[in-house]
């Protein structure tokens, strides 16, 4: 089972990867707003979760 939770964690970590990626490269059309953008993400997926 615990191959489980590596996989997840994988999972997890390139889809943050990408999504960082992603957000820095559209905030860098928003006069650096990259950053509020991922604090506002980071919310979103904690309510999401919740």
């Amino acid at each position: 089972m615990g191959w489980i939770v590596f996989v997840v964690v994988v999972f997890v970590f390139v889809f943050l990867f990408v999504r960082r990626v992603y957000e820095k490269g559209d905030g860098k059309s928003n006069k650096g707003s990259s950053e509020q953008a991922g604090d506002t993400w980071s919310g979103n997926d904690s309510s999401s979760d919740e």
